[in-house]
């Protein structure tokens, strides 16, 4: 694709000279140094760290964290007896 970009002339001297030294074109140190910028600006994306929120506690007897279906269970059981009908689906 074509297009018109407007650089700074001391940046646009700066990657001539780039390509230059490199044997390339312009057009293939810019499209290098943009394709690097989105790879990193997309890592970046994909490490943001997120808080989660923590809650003191312990498992109620007779609950196992490995069985899914019985954990649901709990809680509903547990959402019924606090009077919580929001889980009640």
């Amino acid at each position: 694709m074509r297009t018109t970009l407007v650089l700074d002339d001391q940046l646009y001297s700066d990657v001539r000279m780039l390509a230059a030294a490199s044997h390339r074109s312009v057009s293939s140190v810019v499209e290098d140094a943009l394709r690097r910028l989105l790879a990193q600006r997309a890592a970046e994306a994909l490490t943001v760290a997120t808080e989660l929120p923590t809650f003191s506690g312990r498992l109620r007897r007779g609950v196992s964290l490995d069985d899914g279906s019985a954990l649901l269970d709990a809680m509903d059981r547990w959402d019924r007896e606090q009077g919580d009908t929001r889980a009640a689906v």
